[in-house]
């Protein structure tokens, strides 16, 4: 039970990185969706953008370009902090961070297309933390047991 529990607990850095993917994919997904509901009047003149989110919303502010610079460089943050936690709170941090986003997101997809509705946020707030969990919990082969 002991070499199980141990396996369970320490997944590796490639497995702490997969586990920081979902968390990307809410995060890019909130994004998007705030680029496409920002007004005709953003796109002519970006101080008019809308976000609340202090830091992005003063990327949004110099600009889409920037905005997307800020994105990506969040995600490769949300991978390196994910990859560098040790045990669980690589998996807390990276549900988390899924949930928030997906808040996010929730906000502007309501409005950029409401004919959706709720459903495609629902799918991603329903998927990302399991699929974290799965990942997290998958059980690995010690070194010895490779073949």
């Amino acid at each position: 039970m002991r070499v199980l529990r141990s396996i369970w607990r320490q997944p590796s850095p490639s497995q702490r990185a997969l586990i920081a993917l979902p968390a990307c994919v809410c995060s890019l997904t909130d994004s998007v969706s705030t680029l496409l509901g920002q007004s005709a009047l953003y796109w002519s003149d970006p101080a008019t953008g809308y976000e609340n989110n202090p830091m992005f919303a003063w990327l949004l502010h110099a600009g889409p370009g920037w905005f997307i610079v800020g994105e990506l460089v969040w995600c490769a943050v949300i991978i390196g902090v994910v990859t560098m936690l040790p045990g669980i709170l690589s998996l807390l941090v990276a549900v988390a961070v899924s949930i928030g986003h997906t808040y996010g997101a929730l906000t502007w997809i309501i409005t950029v297309v409401p004919i959706l509705g709720l459903y495609p946020v629902f799918a991603v707030f329903g998927l990302a933390p399991v699929i974290q969990t799965a990942t997290y919990l998958r059980p690995r082969p010690n070194s010895a047991q490779r073949v």
